[in-house]
């Protein structure tokens, strides 16, 4: 009767290892293609590193190509700011002397 018990134990145990092998190489499986997912996710965000780093160079050098169009740029403002200011204060000054000759 221990003979059949022990057997049947052994036989559960088998069984039981079988499983637990089953499951142990399906989640190294499963691992693989994790890893594998990772190293593409990793690649993917480096070539997005080298891609952005290249376009913040491009966006600098075109902003420092841009630079001294912008300067006269904004000088021309300036002085149009100026002379637009001369003007209204003529125009007043005209508004001026035409009240105080009527």
């Amino acid at each position: 009767f221990e003979i059949a018990e022990q057997k049947g134990k052994h036989g559960e145990l088998q069984f039981d290892w079988q499983k637990l092998n089953s499951e142990k190489h399906s989640i190294h499986s499963e691992i693989v293609e994790a890893e594998k997912e990772c190293a593409s996710i990793r690649d993917e965000t480096d070539q997005i590193r080298v891609e952005q780093t290249r376009r913040r160079q491009r966006l600098d050098q075109l902003v420092a190509d841009n630079l001294p169009e912008r300067r006269a740029a904004d000088e021309v403002q300036a002085e149009h700011d100026k002379t637009q200011s001369e003007l209204q204060a003529t125009k007043e000054e005209i508004q001026n002397v035409k009240a105080a000759g009527e």
